[in-house]
């Protein structure tokens, strides 16, 4: 029998995703702050030598046998914590951050606050859901989209962080998935900078932080005069389609898109494609020969779909700034 018996392994179930009911039980599954990942990660994104990403939280036995979290992100911007109690939350800052989210605003094409850039879209965008003190409207008239990994490695997180602090240092507006791997290490290059808002298009609605995980993240870009944005309504769940869905906005939100780190396979394509359609430029991120994350970016290269960059300097000499 399961979970019975010497050696046995016992069964392990993911843990349910918070769903922002009221003040008092908001996100209260995630009041471990990072102990909420991905079942057998201990929070971090699992890749195929089945070590978590280093830009996803890892779990370590003591000698006293207590596990503890640590955060590696393969950036000198490790140290810097995205909200006030570093990889975790107390129950305040979750009830703050949820209580954000919750308190959503609509809008809607031809809203003073729409970015009409939406409308190249297909099939249209018709409303998104925004949370956040800044005009979305505004703070793209700059911006950038990063995407990559989930199982990143501690080379493209390096970079990426990087690149996501300089464009933030320069008053770019990045965006990103708010997934693990490329995604988390944007968002803490853009978060470290301070100077400039960060966008996180979720795949879900405002209701339910996805993943629990982040939501640090999600209070970080808050608290920094950021947005969290979903095309969807509140309580929706973060289906398969919405994922997809959620990649191709993110391609024609910004300005362009940089792609760091991608597999064969990746989701990220749909946000590339989005960006060719409307012909936004995208860019890409060498990286060594022998990483299996490094052929969606050399391909793009390669095929002269995408400008090769090695920081944030290439990407704003493209634009002319």
């Amino acid at each position: 029998m399961i979970g019975r018996g010497r050696g046995a392994t016992p069964r392990r179930c993911a843990p349910p995703l918070p769903v922002l009911d009221n003040p008092a039980t908001r996100c209260a599954n995630s009041a471990t702050g990072f102990s909420c990942g991905p079942r057998g990660s201990g929070g971090g994104h699992p890749n195929r030598s089945g070590r978590s990403d280093s830009s996803s939280p890892r779990r370590t036995r003591t000698k006293s046998g207590t596990h503890q979290h640590r955060q590696t992100t393969g950036s000198r911007f490790a140290g810097t914590p995205p909200f006030p109690g570093g990889n975790t939350m107390t129950t305040s800052q979750i009830t703050s951050v949820s209580a954000a989210l919750y308190d959503a605003r609509r809008i809607v094409p031809g809203d003073p606050e729409w970015p009409d850039q939406l409308d190249q879209l297909e099939p249209p965008v018709t409303q998104l859901w925004v949370t956040g003190t800044a005009n979305l409207h505004d703070v793209l008239t700059t911006s950038i989209t990063i995407c990559g990994a989930r199982a990143s490695t501690s080379y493209g997180n390096h970079v990426t962080t990087q690149i996501a602090h300089d464009l933030a240092e320069e008053g770019w507006t990045v965006a990103i998935g708010g997934s693990f791997g490329i995604d988390a290490a944007a968002t803490r290059g853009a978060l470290s900078a301070r100077n400039a808002p960060t966008v996180i298009v979720a795949p879900c609605g405002l209701n339910i932080i996805h993943p629990t995980a982040h939501a640090n993240l999600y209070a970080g870009v808050l608290a920094a005069g950021g947005l969290i944005v979903s095309e969807y309504d509140p309580d929706a769940r973060p289906v398969k389609a919405a994922h997809q869905r959620r990649s191709q906005l993110l391609g024609v939100l910004t300005g362009g898109v940089v792609m760091v780190e991608a597999a064969q396979r990746t989701g990220s394509k749909a946000t590339v494609h989005a960006a060719e359609a409307i012909g936004a430029p995208v860019f890409a991120v060498p990286g060594p020969v022998t990483s299996s994350v490094s052929h969606y970016p050399h391909e793009l290269i390669r095929d002269g779909r995408a400008a090769l960059i090695t920081s944030a300097a290439d990407i704003m000499e493209e634009y002319g700034n």
